[in-house]
């Protein structure tokens, strides 16, 4: 860490704090287990407030971006927080799907998408193109990152307390601290000017600034995104049911387990991809990354 960009390791520290905690998401299939096994709902009606929540996080992003650089990433980072850790707190209230799905899914999801937007392009900001790709990895693997704790934490409260108390238990941790860290973030001033790497130490290709609009003119960034669908696809198809497919498949009750080693490697493999970006460039990481995947 470089004590001269102190600032910008806080800034990134405060942005992986608040993607720790909307990774809850991912540890839906939690809940969704006991949802059946206790409620009596439905595998699929058990899904659908993740799947909402999902959905409306990505759409979300959309306008929490545009929101992020007229507002700054602190405003939009605590009024995400807000949504989100609300929405939790009314899914503890209530038993009814449809309810679920408004709370969980559509509150929740518009709060996840305000809160991921802020953190990753406050961190980048604060350092060095060379190191961008390295911040980027860190910080979107607090969401990778999150069931590893959060997915047992949920297990042995709803074991412990219920269902609904979980929710509510959840929902004040998660408004509480990402309140608390997103009055840490900041962009910085417009003479900020980062510190840059040993240029023999690192090698990277000098590349344009785009405006979004010529960017959204180019076909390799449909290429991306459909790539980007695909795979966020298959990824979350997993990560909602992974502890149910656990029981059922392996008979392994302790399902939770399976969620957390599933989001170990995904937290790990954001950070890594991130470090060889730098080194290698941008298109040469997604071959080896796409395989494993498969």
């Amino acid at each position: 860490m470089e004590s001269k960009n102190l600032k910008g390791w806080i800034i990134t520290s405060a942005a992986l704090g608040i993607n720790l905690l909307l990774g809850l998401l991912y540890a839906w299939s939690v809940f969704k287990k006991a949802l059946v096994s206790e409620w009596g709902w439905d595998n699929v009606t058990a899904s659908y407030p993740f799947t909402v929540s999902a959905a409306i996080f990505a759409f979300m992003m959309i306008f929490a971006g545009r929101a992020q650089d007229k507002f700054g990433p602190r405003i939009v980072a605590l009024l995400g927080g807000i949504m989100f850790g609300t929405g939790l707190i009314a899914s503890g209230f209530t038993k009814d799907p449809g309810t679920m799905v408004l709370t969980f899914g559509v509150i929740g999801g518009i709060g996840i998408g305000l809160g991921y937007s802020a953190t990753t392009p406050c961190a980048i900001k604060w350092f060095d193109s060379s190191k961008k790709g390295v911040v980027s990895g860190i910080v979107v693997s607090g969401v990778g990152l999150a069931p590893v704790y959060i997915a047992p934490l949920t297990a042995f409260f709803i074991k412990s307390y219920g269902i609904q108390n979980t929710f509510i238990i959840l929902g004040c941790i998660a408004l509480a601290a990402i309140v608390i860290f997103s009055l840490i973030l900041r962009n910085p001033s417009g003479d900020f000017v980062p510190s840059k790497a040993n240029p023999a130490s690192v090698s990277v290709t000098p590349s344009n600034q785009y405006d979004w609009s010529v960017v959204l003119s180019t076909k390799q960034f449909y290429f991306l995104w459909f790539i980007y669908l695909l795979s966020a696809t298959a990824g979350l198809m997993l990560i909602a049911h992974m502890a149910s497919i656990a029981g059922t498949q392996a008979g392994w009750k302790a399902g939770f387990m399976l969620v957390v080693v599933l989001s170990a490697f995904n937290a790990l493999g954001r950070v890594v991809i991130g470090f060889y970006r730098i080194s290698l460039g941008a298109k040469l990481p997604l071959l080896p990354f796409s395989l494993f995947r498969q």
